[in-house]
Formats: C-alpha cells, structure tokens, sequence
C-alpha cells in the first residue's frame, strides 16, 4: 500500500496550505453568492409564490446552459499550455467575446420552440442573455485568476456582484414589480462583476480586442472538442431532468425542485473550489514527480470523500430548517428532494478529482464517453419515471447517474495510478 506522506511530508504541508488558502477564498465568494441566491429566491418566493419561483428558477437554469457553453471546459484545456503561449489568452478572450453574441441569439430563437415558456419566461430570457456576454469574459478572467493563485481578486468581484444583485432584486420586489424584470438584477450583477475582475486582472495581463478569429476558433474546436464535449454533456446532464419535470407538471412542482437543487448545487461547488486551487500543482506533479502526483491524488480523494460525509449529514439534520429559513414554509416537498440529493455529494466530491486526473493524463475522449453514457441512463431513467414519481425520481436520478459515472471513471483511472505508480517504483 502506497504510505501517502512518503518522502513528501513538507511538500504535502505546503501544498495544502497554498490549496487551503485558495479554496477558501473561493468559498468566501461561494458563500457570498449562495447567500445572494438564498435571499433573492426567499424574496421571490413571498413575493410570486411557487409558480413565479419555478418560471424564475427555470430561467435561470436555460441561462446556465449558455453561460457553460462560454465556457466549455477550455480553462482547463488551456491552463497547462500558457507556460508555453501566453498571447493564446487573448485568442480565446476574443473568441468568447464573439461566440457570446451568438449565443445570446440562440438563447431567445430557443425560447419559441420550448412548449412551456410563457411571456414571462421569454421575457427573463431576454433580458438575461445579456449576461452571457459579461460570464465570458469572466471565464477568461478566471482562467488568470487561477493561474496566478489570485483567487482573493476573483471572489472580491464576484462577492461585490452579489451585493447588487441582492439590492436590486429588493427593490423590485418592494414596488412589486413584473416577476420578468427581476433579471436585471442578475444583469446588473454580472455587469459589476465583469468591470471589477477587468481592473483586478489588468496587473497581471493586459487583453486587447481583436475579432478575427476565425482560424483560432477553428484550430480550438480541432484539438479540445473532446473537452468541450465533455462539458457539454456534463451541462446537460446536470440539468436535464428540470425540463423533462417541466413537460409533465406545473411551474409549482418545478420551483419546489429547483429550489432544493438550488441548495444542493451550492455544495457542489466545494470539490470545484479545491481542485480549481489543486489542478496547476497536480499538473506540475504529474510531469515531474510522478510518485508524488500518485500520492497526492489518493490524499486528495480521501479529504474529499470524508468532506462530503459531513455535508450530507449535516444536510440531513438541517434541510427542513434551511428550507423554512428561505421560504418562510415547507414549500411542498423541497427538503425531501434535498435529502435525496445530498446521498450523491461523495460521488459528486471524488468524480471532480477523477475528472481532473483523466484531463492532466490527456484522456479526453474516454472522458467524454464516460459523460456520454451518463447522460444517457439519466434521460432514460427521468422520461421513465418522472411522469410517475415527480421530482422525487428527478432526485434519485441524479444519484444513481452520478455514482455510475464514479465507477466508470475509476475503471479508467486507477489503472493509470497503477501505471505510474510502477514508473517511479522502476526508477528508485
């Protein structure tokens, strides 16, 4: 058995100092935000009831489509190879600058072929894609953020968003105003946000605006589509079963769900957070030390297995209250929906390390396979079961896939630890 601390204890220490630092400065964001969106849905809750928080909650979630599709796993793609191409930055800030305005059109056509979006869906659409814009230049500003170890930068601007969002979302639920314009202050947010990583992020790199990019975009798509297809899927899987949800039942029974994943999406980001801080170092390891990257790993998986542990129990004592505390009532069935999901946080936690491990090994393909298949059971097993269970089978459904995607990735992933765990044994 590999001893974890093996010739490495002070690197292990350091590691996890500078990992501890980073993650918690996300975590302050994190909590920021999350309180943000806890007070914004208790706010719309008493203000609209479950059919307003359901068309508000399912708007968001389309928008989280597009703000992804911004995104498409190209930081991590991209993160190792800037050591090498710096000027490949600006590249991809411009190439998102240009696929946002795309999307943002496509976001609004979608809406007139999606058989429940009523006016006041379309609406929030509408205003909203403006965001989409403003998200991918933080997918950019991020990607600085992190390679710099800078996430106190990152979380002052997103934390500062949060606060405008808040007060303008209060404001017009005080002068009850139409449920449509509350997205102007997701609007806004996003909007401050953007201005405030721009200035953060101008002492380490200095981007420029250059629109022709057609051969980048090309060449990217080349080489990453499996990463973006990665994505991609993860996006929809993630998401899917709101709307299967959606076509059989009411925007209440919607909102009752949304509201639960709502919270159960804000401890997700936990793992995100950790390996957001862990991924330069393990990719530094993985070319070096590769004993120690192994170490590392299995280290790593442990803290997040035993993280996890408590956030589901701690989930399960509380969710009652932490719905209560948002709502002001039950709100039908939300905290059995969030029991239910918090039996996947030790799948979620460890499938984001192993996740990131199959992308320092250039595993890219296998990677997407494993999401393809995933995705695929938990559409199967949703249009089976949600038209007879409701949001209950939407919950178990995010279980049971999540914890198929661990095993599948583990199949691939621990045999490559076997592999490099046998290099250094052969080079000592």
């Amino acid at each position: 058995m590999i001893n974890l601390l093996q010739d490495s204890p002070k690197v292990l220490i350091s590691d996890f100092r500078k990992v501890s630092s980073q993650t918690i400065w996300q975590i302050i964001s994190k909590v920021a935000t999350s309180l943000s969106t806890f007070i914004i849905l208790g706010l719309v809750s008493r203000t609209f009831g479950q059919t307003g928080t359901g068309a508000f909650t399912l708007a968001l979630t389309y928008l989280g489509f597009f703000y992804l599709a911004t995104d498409l796993g190209l930081n991590a793609f991209f993160l190792p190879r800037l050591s090498i191409n710096k000027e490949e930055l600006n590249s991809l800030f411009n190439a998102r600058l240009i696929m946002s305005f795309a999307l943002i059109l496509l976001a609004n056509i979608g809406t007139f072929f999606l058989p429940f979006a009523d006016n006041n869906f379309k609406l929030l659409v509408l205003i909203g894609s403006l965001t989409i814009t403003f998200n991918s230049l933080l997918s950019s500003f991020n990607l600085i953020f992190q390679n710099q170890l800078k996430y106190e930068y990152s979380m002052a601007a997103t934390s500062l968003g949060a606060f405008f969002n808040v007060v303008v979302v209060a404001f017009l639920c005080t002068i009850h105003t139409p449920l449509y314009l509350l997205a102007l202050g997701t609007l806004f947010s996003t909007l401050v946000t953007a201005i405030t990583s721009y200035s953060l992020v101008s002492s380490f790199y200095k981007f420029s605006f250059n629109f022709s990019q057609s051969n980048f975009i090309i060449n990217t798509l080349k080489s990453a589509w499996p990463m973006m297809l990665t994505l991609g899927l993860n996006t929809v899987y993630f998401r899917v079963d709101t709307f299967i949800l959606s076509s059989h039942y009411s925007m209440a029974v919607v909102g009752t769900y949304n509201l639960a994943y709502q919270i159960f999406q804000s401890m997700l980001v936990v793992p995100t957070f950790i390996m957001n801080s862990f991924y330069p170092i393990l990719i530094a390891d993985q070319r070096t030390r590769v004993g120690l990257f192994v170490r590392k790993v299995l280290f790593s998986s442990i803290v997040l297995l035993s993280i996890s542990i408590i956030a589901l129990v701690l989930t399960w004592i509380f969710s009652p209250l932490i719905i209560k505390l948002i709502t002001g009532s039950d709100f039908g069935g939300s905290s059995v929906a969030l029991n239910i999901l918090s039996l996947g946080l030790p799948a979620f936690f460890v499938t984001s390390l192993l996740m990131m491990v199959l992308i320092i090994f250039g595993k890219y393909k296998p990677l997407a396979a494993v999401y393809a298949v995933g995705l695929l059971v938990n559409v199967i097993l949703n249009l089976v079961w949600i038209p007879q269970f409701s949001f209950i089978a939407a919950s178990w459904v995010t279980v049971v896939s999540e914890y198929l995607i661990l095993i599948l990735q583990l199949l691939i992933v621990l045999p490559l630890l076997r592999e490099q765990n046998q290099i250094e044994e052969n080079n000592i």
